[in-house]
């Protein structure tokens, strides 16, 4: 090689620079999904959420206080623009769907205590005993006996709503029957209100703090932690509030806040099972009187237990859909995603006229939200007897988030990010699998076939998943860097489920592009000979070891003051040697100052 006569000046080396990779979305749903009725009479439905999804997430609040979020940070995402004011000394009606209707139950104090009973507002005392209720046209009938079975010893009538107390509003038991030994324990008062003929309903008024002990631990496991179950004590505390605001009877069931009173007594009225639990009574505490309010107005704090990783909208405006990051992340969670059963004979009774046949079941519309197309918001059924339309069907599941899955093994949906990457940036294929599979991505360089990565992965049936490049070698190839060179690379996706059927491959190209050129040094003008001074021979740069090799146009600029010997100043040129090795193709090399016109010659 011909040594250079003038200084090589200070220049940038090559820099690889890994980019960042947004989400990879998947492409619109389409606006039909057709599944005909399967031989084998049901399909396997892949699901998310469990419940409406409007407002709160239980077990998202779970997941977001595991990670250190607090309560109040909870109930601002999940009920956006909600203030909070207290409230005291307020009290709940709650209709106990556990004895009515009914045509008879009986009734006794906690611990023997002396109890309230009459019409309200003209209750007298009287001693323990057991009361059997009956009623007829309108009428009260209380039978007393003082064992289960004895003799009756009094019979007491009243016209209209019986009300029974033990004094200091301690509580009632109640049991469905009068050989009954054991019954359900209600804090506040038992109150049995005649409908028609025999029948009655019976309900339980009590302090909402008292009704909130029995409530939070039902909704969300006391064992959580403290910053969900203070979450659900505010927001089960303003669900029932918004209900006596506006004139409305609770319920005991998950059609208003589950709710099974203070536990389980015996024939003496001793608790033997409690259905409150310390941890919730300190959350309800924490939070004594709280309520979440939207414009002045007490909010419709609506909960389910889980939304799946999105909540869904409402009428209210707090009420929006929005991706949900806790969903899915607390130990324990198997209702943000799961799997049933959906059965043809439970589609086939939304069929049309007198027994139809399913044909089809197909899928209208999604919300587009989150995972398998979002929720349902409207299906078909094709029947033998004609069509019907079901609006947010959930045909007996979870919810109505839910997505039959493909008895054949493939590879649905997929998307890719970019189709063009930088030097040393990264890409994805996304894709959904119908069943359990291992996916495997292979990398090859389009010019020379040569396979650049080979990579694997495990995903469940209906899950959807990223296959990512980071344009790199896998294993990286001695003495080269971790990164291929610019060109057009060939990826291909491919599937294989456990019993070792394939699914159809995926194929894409991408470009990498060529590493952008240093910025342009300032030129070293030329001076006059100067002294000779003599230094040990030092290999400057590798190129095998320290950045990609040199492609077609590209170009290193290589600084030499300051290195192996050299002064940081005062030189006016440097002896080199350069050598070319491992070309691909015929080629030649330029050597030239740096600052100055890349010359013609070689």
């Amino acid at each position: 090689m011909r040594p250079v006569r003038r200084l090589l000046g200070s220049a940038v080396v090559l820099a690889l620079t890994l980019g960042g990779l947004g989400a990879v979305a998947g492409p619109a749903a389409a606006s039909e999904e057709v599944y005909p009725a399967p031989a084998s009479g049901s399909w396997t439905v892949d699901g998310r959420a469990w419940g409406h999804g409007r407002g709160m997430s239980q077990w998202g609040a779970q997941g977001a206080a595991l990670q250190g979020v607090s309560a109040d940070a909870i109930l601002a995402f999940y009920y956006p623009g909600t203030t909070s004011t207290s409230i005291s000394g307020q009290y709940v009606n709650v209709s106990l769907s556990a004895f009515a209707p009914a045509t008879t139950v009986t009734i006794w104090s906690p611990e023997n205590r002396p109890i309230r009973m009459g019409l309200i507002n003209g209750e007298v005392v009287v001693g323990p005993g057991r009361w059997t209720i009956t009623v007829a046209d309108g009428t009260v009938t209380a039978q007393r006996r003082d064992t289960p079975g004895g003799a009756i010893t009094e019979t007491q009538t009243y016209a209209g709503t019986l009300r029974m107390e033990s004094q200091q509003e301690y509580g009632m038991v109640i049991a469905a029957n009068e050989s009954a030994t054991t019954g359900r324990w209600y804090r506040g008062d038992l109150r049995i209100v005649p409908t028609t003929g025999t029948g009655f309903n019976v309900t339980n008024s009590l302090p909402m703090e008292d009704y909130l002990r029995s409530v939070v631990p039902r909704e969300s496991p006391a064992s959580w932690a403290a910053a969900a179950l203070q979450a659900q004590a505010v927001a089960a505390r303003t669900y029932a509030w918004y209900k006596v605001v506006h004139g409305s009877t609770l319920c005991d069931t998950t059609s208003c806040q589950v709710y099974y009173g203070k536990g389980v007594a015996d024939v003496g009225g001793t608790l033997t099972t409690s259905y409150e639990d310390p941890r919730s009574d300190a959350a309800i505490t924490a939070t004594a009187g709280r309520v979440l309010l939207y414009g002045g107005a007490v909010a419709f704090t609506e909960f389910s237990s889980s939304n799946g990783g999105w909540t869904t909208a409402g009428s209210p405006p707090y009420q929006v859909a929005k991706y949900d990051p806790w969903s899915g992340t607390a130990p324990g969670d198997t209702k943000t995603r799961w799997t049933g059963t959906l059965s043809v004979a439970r589609v086939e009774a939304s069929c049309p006229g007198t027994d139809g046949k399913l044909r089809n079941l197909v899928v209208v519309s999604r919300t587009g939200d989150g995972e398998l197309g979002g929720r349902v918001l409207q299906a078909r059924v094709e029947c033998t007897t004609g069509s019907a339309t079901v609006s947010s069907p959930a045909f007996g599941l979870l919810s109505n988030w839910w997505k039959p899955r493909s008895t054949t093994t493939t590879l649905n949906a997929p998307a890719v990010s970019a189709s063009v990457i930088d030097h040393g940036a990264q890409m994805s294929i996304a894709a959904t699998a119908s069943v359990a599979m291992t996916w495997t991505l292979t990398v090859r360089d389009h010019s020379t076939g040569r396979t650049a990565l080979v990579r694997s992965g495990e995903v469940l049936g209906g899950e959807r998943f990223n296959a990512t490049w980071f344009g790199t070698y896998s294993p990286v190839p001695a003495g080269l860097s971790p990164y291929v060179g610019p060109g057009t690379y060939d990826l291909t996706l491919s599937g294989l489920d456990g019993a070792g059927v394939a699914a159809p491959p995926f194929s894409t190209t991408v470009t990498v592009r060529r590493p952008a050129d240093p910025p342009v040094v300032a030129a070293v003008p030329l001076v006059a000979n100067g002294g000779y001074v003599p230094v040990s021979p030092t290999r400057l740069v590798d190129t095998r070891t320290t950045f990609q090799s040199l492609g077609a146009g590209q170009r290193v600029d290589l600084a030499v003051l300051g290195a192996a010997g050299v002064p940081s100043s005062g030189v006016t040129a440097v002896v080199l040697n350069i050598t070319a090795v491992g070309a691909t193709t015929v080629s030649h090399l330029r050597a030239w100052p740096a600052g100055s016109p890349m010359p013609n010659a070689s």
